[in-house]
């Protein structure tokens, strides 16, 4: 049975790179970005969380559709660039922590997972 990858996996990953999947330079993140905003519609949401937020392209996007929201990844590497890009944003805070096991006390109307769930086993999908 395969393991969700731990923190190791995405510091190696940093380590080598600011921005591993091109997320602010690809053209297929940038069309990911958009079909998801496409899906929300026109719609507002109270708090949204987004999972694996990396370093915080698509975080910023949805920001302008959440009175707060919160956006979480499993190392401290791409949350300082998260940050940085969204520092404008007061609406916007970010976390450190480690989904499933770790989960904000907070109930959302919008939670996005992307990629994220390519790196989680099974069980905790």
């Amino acid at each position: 049975m395969k393991r969700s990858h731990g923190p190791e996996h995405f510091q190696r990953l940093y380590d080598a790179s600011a921005d591993p999947w091109d997320m602010a330079s690809s053209r297929y993140e940038a069309a990911k970005y958009r079909h998801t905003l496409d899906m929300l519609e026109c719609r507002r949401f109270a708090a949204g969380l987004e999972v694996g937020c990396s370093i915080g392209v698509l975080t910023r996007r949805l920001a302008t559709r959440c009175e707060t929201l919160l956006g979480i990844d499993i190392v401290e590497a791409p949350l300082r660039l998260a940050r940085a890009r969204c520092a404008d944003m007061a609406q916007v805070r970010f976390a450190r922590m480690q989904a499933p096991r770790e989960w904000p006390e907070q109930v959302f109307d919008l939670v996005v997972l992307s990629e994220v769930l390519y790196f989680l086993s099974a069980a905790d999908v």
